[in-house]
């Protein structure tokens, strides 16, 4: 995935960046919603991305650009599936272990970035046991399922520094003191 100031970029790196997340996803979606619309029924769920829910980061341009389109795309999907069975919710996981969330080089960056999956990131896996169930139950299109709430983050980061018998403010000082 394109990473980088857009500045710095190829324009072939960002365009293949939103060929896969923006393109990729209308695609897929064109042709569920068409099999869903013949069904009378169905769910489409994307998913949102640190572009589209989250803060502002550098670096993250083309990435943040496809998913806010994606997401933009697919709230208008919603309202153009009235009516027909076919329903849209959106998912929202926190961190994953990606490329896009890897350091460049600076150890710095390395030791907040572990610091930050210790604490808010979880596995592909860890996030659909908590998904899958909620989408199962979810009736109301629209519906956003966020695990990036600020009280869901805080606690699951309080729960994680307690379980690693880490006082949570040592690890934010340790965060500070690397900058």
């Amino acid at each position: 995935m394109s990473r980088g100031f857009i500045a710095e970029l190829a324009p072939a790196d960002m365009a293949t960046c939103i060929e896969i997340n923006l393109i990729g996803a209308l695609t897929s979606a064109h042709v569920a919603a068409r099999g869903m619309r013949e069904a009378g029924r169905g769910w489409i769920w994307p998913t949102e991305g640190l572009g589209s829910t989250g803060p502002v980061l550098p670096g993250s341009g083309p990435y943040a650009a496809s998913k806010a389109g994606a997401t933009k795309a697919f709230t208008v999907l919603a309202r153009e599936c009235r009516g027909t069975g076919v329903k849209v919710g959106f998912l929202c996981p926190t961190l994953m272990p990606t490329n896009l969330v890897k350091p460049k080089s600076d150890p710095r960056d390395q030791r907040r970035l572990e610091l930050t999956m210790r604490l808010l990131g979880e596995t592909p896996e860890h996030a659909a046991s908590w998904f899958v169930p909620r989408m199962l139950t979810t009736r109301r299109t629209g519906t956003r399922l966020s695990r990036t709430r600020p009280l869901q983050l805080a606690g699951r980061a309080l729960v994680r520094s307690i379980r690693s018998g880490r006082d949570l403010s040592l690890l934010a000082q340790q965060t500070v003191r690397s900058r």
